[in-house]
């Protein structure tokens, strides 16, 4: 154990948080990096608390604490965090580069550090907990194993896990499927003035959402989906049955491949009178 006066403790991780703070917040696993470094340092558990409040203030500044040995250590623990979630980042290299010249750490000395910082990384074995479920996963986990939330802050980690359904104008949701409208169904529900898309029981899911007066384009997304399993519609934020509003789709796509759409409906095609002008309800005219 490094030792350091209270004081002294607090300063030390403070220089460690600033550092995680480089990328404006803390990830699970660098906030399970921390509190390994406050148990390795003996500080109190409320000294992580005070240093976090102390850099969010955005007043602090890195300063030194200790021997030199000790700060050499606390170098070494600002390279581990800045590892902790992928690459270096320029402004954290600013920042250790920094903060190694101002200890008096020599360049050669400054690069053999990295490398051991990234070499500890690797050899990780703390757990993370999920900050949306609490579920622990092992730390070298990229995603959370119960509900895939991302467990560091490296952009390219970021998927989401739910889609939320917008209180207003038509909605569809749908999975991922080998059906053969499946492309064209992605080509249009990308065409939408809301698309987006999350991970959900290990399939892909996307929703679509289009306003009130666009009913059409909805239509035809759902035309493309006659042959996928897992769908959903939605009215104004709340589910309604797809046959419902769909079941119409079919015979709507017949009547635009008819010679001619209007005289189609009447039956005229099959020289069967239909005066009812719609063959959906399939009502014979005696009736």
């Amino acid at each position: 154990m490094i030792e350091l006066s209270d004081t002294e403790q607090v300063t030390y991780l403070a220089n460690v948080v600033s550092v995680a703070y480089c990328d404006s917040s803390l990830s699970p696993r660098e906030l399970a990096a921390l509190e390994e470094i406050r148990v390795k340092i003996g500080a109190k558990k409320g000294s992580l608390t005070s240093t976090r409040k102390a850099v969010e203030s955005g007043a602090y500044t890195l300063s030194k604490c200790g021997d030199f040995a000790a700060q050499v250590n606390n170098l070494s623990d600002m390279l581990y965090i800045c590892f902790i979630d992928g690459e270096l980042s320029d402004r954290e290299q600013a920042t250790v580069s920094k903060f190694s010249e101002a200890i008096g750490v020599a360049p050669a000395q400054f690069e053999l550090m990295l490398k051991e910082a990234m070499s500890r990384v690797s050899k990780l074995s703390f757990k993370v907990s999920c900050p949306k479920c609490s579920t622990e996963a092992d730390s070298r986990a990229k995603f959370c194993p119960n509900c895939g939330t991302a467990l560091s802050n490296t952009a390219e980690d970021a998927v989401k896990t739910d889609l939320e359904i917008p209180k207003s104008g038509h909605t569809i949701e749908f999975s991922e499927s080998t059906a053969a409208g499946f492309p064209k169904a992605l080509e249009l529900a990308r065409q939408a003035p809301k698309f987006e898309s999350c991970i959900r029981a290990k399939k892909t899911w996307y929703l679509a959402s289009w306003p009130e007066e666009a009913f059409i384009d909805i239509a035809r997304l759902a035309d493309a989906l006659s042959g996928i399993r897992n769908r959903r519609y939605y009215h104004n934020g709340t589910e309604v049955a797809w046959d419902e509003v769909f079941a119409f789709v079919w015979c709507a796509e017949r009547r635009n491949s008819a010679y001619r759409p209007v005289e189609y409906c009447f039956g005229k095609d099959e020289n069967r009178v239909n005066p009812w002008g719609c063959r959906h309800i399939n009502l014979d005219w005696t009736e």
